[in-house]
């Protein structure tokens, strides 16, 4: 599966992400997911990265609009709900190795959550990036998919759904509270982590909050969050920008306007065919 839902179903991280940006947030961040990458998403929700979307055009490499960036305060203190040691340090070290840093031990990661029941995250200067929709969608008026061992399964009867990424949020870095059963904070302890963020991985810094928070952060931001927009394929490649092929009737799709939105719009973490539960 590609979708774990979320332990509690009102996280306000999470809720945040979805409210305010359309955007489903992943399990394991990382550095390669951008505006205009084509994903497949089959009947089980199971995500497949199909590379980028200009490279399954089959009449000539469209010319695509540029992604936009700025900064963004919307996320600015909002933390997640606290999540279980074990699951936490798990979301840890995903986001550690997206920044740069190699996974830490089973006795590290013990050490520094020693005393704790739950951890909570919250996520640093986000930056959105994302693309005129509409231009996007007249760029691609009368295009087709070709059709080739990556694209196959758009054509195959399992169905699987064509989407387009249009907007991402990234973070150089996060913030990790412990708490106890209570939801009150409680001491980390740090030893051993200088040792483990090293000169070997410079890149990445950490600083202690509060006694109670780990910080980190990388030289290069990380995707933490995405929106998509559907596209409905027809058997002969041809395709609609913003309607899933259930929209699409023997009459030719009504005219709808396209918007981002989560791949699965539920509270919940997305993971992609390659990662582990």
């Amino acid at each position: 599966m590609g979708f774990q839902p979320c332990f509690t179903r009102d996280d306000p991280f999470t809720r945040q992400v979805r409210q305010t940006y359309r955007a489903g947030v992943v399990m394991a961040p990382r550095t390669g997911i951008q505006p205009l990458d084509a994903l497949a998403v089959d009947e089980d929700r199971r995500v497949y990265p199909r590379g980028r979307l200009a490279k399954l055009i089959a009449d000539g490499t469209p010319t695509l609009p540029r992604p936009r960036s700025e900064q963004v305060a919307d996320l600015s203190g909002v933390r997640s709900a606290a999540v279980g040691v074990g699951f936490g340090a798990k979301l840890s070290a995903n986001f550690l190795a997206a920044l740069g840093a190699p996974l830490p031990s089973i006795n590290l990661a013990a050490s520094l959550w020693k005393g704790a029941s739950g951890l909570v995250f919250e996520v640093r200067e986000v930056t959105q990036h994302d693309v005129d929709i509409s231009q996007l969608g007249r760029d691609l008026e009368g295009r087709h998919i070709q059709r080739n061992a990556t694209t196959d399964l758009f054509f195959s009867p399992s169905t699987a759904k064509l989407h387009v990424i249009t907007r991402t949020l990234t973070s150089p870095g996060f913030a990790v509270t412990a708490t106890n059963k209570k939801g009150q904070s409680v001491e980390v302890g740090a030893d051993g982590l200088a040792d483990f963020l090293g000169e070997a991985h410079g890149n990445v810094s950490w600083n202690i909050e509060r006694q109670s928070t780990l910080t980190f952060r990388g030289d290069k931001p990380a995707t933490f969050a995405f929106s998509a927009v559907p596209c409905g394929v027809f058997t002969d490649g041809t395709f609609v920008f913003g309607l899933e092929s259930a929209d699409l009737t023997f009459g030719g799709p009504k005219h709808v306007e396209p918007s981002p939105r989560p791949i699965v719009d539920e509270p919940g973490l997305l993971f992609f065919d390659d990662e582990t539960e």
